[in-house]
C-alpha cells in the first residue's frame, strides 16, 4: 500500500473515532503507531496527546509535510 493510500486511511479511522478536545489519548497513541509503522520522525508537544510528525523533502526545493493530531 502506498503512503498516500495509508494517511488517507489513517484520517478516515480518526474522524470515524472522535475525541473530546485536549482529550485524544487514543487518538494520539494510533497516530504514534502508525508513524512509527511509516518511520516518520514524531513528538508529543503536550500530555492532551496532541502528536507532530514531520516529514522533510530530500533537498530544500522539494515540499515538507506536517502532521499533527
Amino acid at each position: 500500500m502506498d503512503f498516500e493510500r495509508k494517511v488517507i486511511e489513517s484520517r478516515r479511522h480518526i474522524h470515524k473515532n472522535p475525541e473530546l478536545g485536549e482529550k485524544e489519548f487514543k487518538t494520539a497513541k494510533f497516530i504514534e503507531s502508525k508513524s512509527n509503522e511509516l518511520k516518520i520522525p514524531r513528538k508529543r508537544v503536550c500530555s492532551s496527546g496532541v502528536v507532530l510528525g514531520i516529514i522533510k523533502g530530500k533537498f530544500l526545493v522539494e515540499k515538507n509535510m506536517a502532521l499533527r493530531a
